[in-house]
């Protein structure tokens, strides 16, 4: 068996182990359309003010790359019991290498934040008529590829410290994600024009250049992330 067909194998049963946590996720999607329909329904209308905009790229900055996780013990074990490291141990047991534990990891993710993120978008513009109105297809769907370059290129740097580092730095790092969440918010929108917006504006207008930047952003962090976690993994004293 090959990296590939090896790390596929492990992916299809960490993807029918999680099956539970996996359902979990259409929970987050529900919470994030109630958020941002209502922000979209808005955010095209002159007269009205939606001076919280900048909350709204806070939501889709910090959790569309998380959204590709599964709700499961391991996670909810990670600092007091570095549940994560146990499970890389017992993988190393067997005739498993880490390139298939990394890559397995990495086909894990997309599958879930690919159909997560086909999920949140699609019915995003099925019942928003604003964003219908103001937004075409070709555009949109530009706006949610360059959403979703983005939280798989942040979401394998996750998994870079989830595999490589205990549950405890793993957690720390976490906690540090989120405050650079709430900065890039905050700075961006000096001129109170949400990302989402400006994005979307962009777009329209045929600038299809953060498209292409989110998604060469994903691909370069998904492969430093990659081969950063190999060298790391093969590295690591797997007694923690």
């Amino acid at each position: 068996m090959n990296d590939l067909q090896g790390a596929w194998h492990i992916a299809k049963h960490e993807w029918k182990k999680d099956w539970v946590g996996l359902l979990f996720i259409l929970v987050f999607i529900g919470y994030m359309l109630v958020m941002t329909i209502p922000f979209f329904r808005d955010a095209f209308d002159p007269s009205q003010s939606f001076p919280y905009g900048w909350a709204i790229d806070f939501l889709q900055l910090a959790i569309l790359p998380v959204i590709g996780f599964p709700m499961n013990r391991t996670l909810f074990r990670a600092w007091r019991e570095d549940s994560f490291t146990n499970k890389i141990m017992h993988w190393r047991m067997l005739p498993i290498s880490v390139r298939q534990i990394v890559a397995a990891r990495q086909i894990q993710l997309f599958g879930i934040l690919f159909t997560a993120l086909l999920i949140y978008f699609a019915a995003q513009y099925a019942i928003s008529p604003s964003l219908q109105e103001h937004v075409g297809i070709m555009p949109y769907l530009g706006y949610c590829l360059t959403w979703f370059g983005y939280a798989m290129g942040i979401g394998a740097t996750y998994t870079f410290w989830e595999q490589g580092f205990s549950g405890k730095v793993y957690t720390l790092v976490s906690l540090g994600y989120v405050v650079i969440y709430f900065l890039i918010p905050t700075l961006v929108n000096s001129n109170e024009e949400a990302l989402s917006i400006r994005i979307l504006k962009a777009l329209e207008s045929g600038n299809w250049w953060y498209t292409a930047g989110a998604l060469l952003l994903g691909a370069s962090l998904c492969a430093i992330s990659y081969w950063g976690l190999v060298r790391r993994l093969s590295a690591r004293k797997y007694n923690r």
